[in-house]
């Protein structure tokens, strides 16, 4: 959902096409951080913040989530 969700807001805000604005998503939730792939406002760069953010604490939380049920 949230690879929908970051596709979406790169399409919505930087006016990217779908194919880029995956990809970002993409590299941006797995961390992997190839350098910016289509060029970022400053909102955009807001929204690539947040997403790192949520992305990065889903991960934790679901790690977490898995080792509390063990």
């Amino acid at each position: 959902m949230l690879t929908v969700l970051g596709t979406a807001g790169y399409m919505q805000i930087e006016g990217a096409d779908f194919t880029d604005a995956l990809y970002f998503t993409v590299i941006t939730l797995t961390t992997v951080g190839y350098g910016e792939t289509i060029p970022l406002s400053p909102a955009g760069r807001w929204y690539t913040m947040a997403l790192l953010v949520i992305g990065v604490g889903l991960a934790f939380y679901t790690v977490v989530a898995f080792a509390a049920f063990l």
